[in-house]
């Protein structure tokens, strides 16, 4: 069943209550404690909002909630612009926008020596 809602306008309040109606919050709590631990009361809106938005488009529950969590449960991650030390749920750096997983910049070309030595004379 497609649930046609965009997640992303929801509160987390809304959040949970939908995945409470579909019995998911049940059905996962087992799963979701285990993977989480102490997070889930802070990460758990963030996953069901990641659920909802993966179903909306057509994917499985089941395999929703399993991609979401994977998504929710990454460790974090440094900024290679930044180096602002991000939350592993985060795709963009929340300081400078740069994609999770933007590859460092290459160092400047080192700088031509300012000494000359003569071919003749040496």
């Amino acid at each position: 069943v497609v649930d046609d809602v965009d997640a992303s306008t929801l509160s987390d309040a809304a959040v949970l209550a939908r995945a409470d109606a579909k019995g998911w919050s049940e059905i996962y709590v087992g799963l979701l404690m285990d993977s989480l631990g102490g997070r889930f009361q802070d990460l758990e809106p963030t996953l069901w909002r990641k659920v909802l938005a993966l179903v909306s488009s057509g994917a499985d529950a089941h395999d929703a909630v399993l991609a979401a969590l994977a998504d929710v449960v990454r460790p974090a991650w440094a900024c290679a612009a930044c180096t602002l030390e991000n939350d592993g749920a985060a795709d963009f750096c929340v300081v400078c926008a740069t994609p999770r997983g933007a590859l460092e910049s290459a160092p400047p070309p080192a700088r031509p020596s300012t000494e000359w030595t003569c071919a003749v004379c040496t």
